[in-house]
């Protein structure tokens, strides 16, 4: 609730003067991450169609197999206050995709763009699993499986050089790329 109250003056702020000094401009966001759950994206939605909202011209999110979830009393003494979990599901993907799409469908939205801006199996950059066949499959399986779900799909981690460090030595290291 907090990430949404924050976010939405703000973009109404950008929006609004953006769009007074460059008419035709295209604006959107937020890059709402999928860990966040359907209900933090449909309470975005819907606060988001309110009238006193400028509207986005897209929405944009993340998306990667992890859900956040409070931490319990058990885990006391981690630093954060919340916990990624990961998802292991082969429909992941498509399936939190379609979610958002319904979600825009069902709103004022509904005509507005949807771009996937950032999505991989993992969010560590040294999987080894980024330096397999698997990898490879699983890429093209979520583009077809999403074709039709959204506007642009944006795949994260097109190359090693954003990873790379003095400890990486080995060729297949699992850095980010394929």
């Amino acid at each position: 609730e907090l990430y949404v109250k924050t976010y939405l003056p703000k973009f109404d702020l950008v929006a609004r003067e953006f769009r007074k000094l460059v008419p035709g401009i295209q604006i959107g966001g937020c890059g709402l991450p999928s860990a966040f759950g359907q209900g933090v994206m449909k309470y975005l939605i819907r606060e988001w169609e309110k009238d006193s909202h400028e509207l986005p011209d897209f929405v944009s999110m993340s998306v990667y197999p992890y859900s956040l979830r409070w931490v319990t009393e058990a885990e006391k003494g981690i630093d954060d206050e919340k916990i990624a979990d990961r998802y292991i599901s082969s429909t992941f993907m498509c399936r939190t995709i379609s979610a958002m799409k319904t979600i825009l469908e069902q709103s004022r939205l509904k005509d507005c763009k949807f771009y996937v801006t950032e999505w991989n199996l993992s969010i560590v950059s040294n999987n080894y699993v980024n330096d397999t066949c698997l990898k490879g499959a699983y890429i093209v399986q979520n583009l077809i499986d999403n074709i039709g779900n959204c506007d642009v799909m944006a795949y994260w981690g097109g190359t090693d050089l954003f990873v790379q460090h003095a400890g990486m030595t080995k060729c297949l290291n699992g850095a980010g790329a394929l």
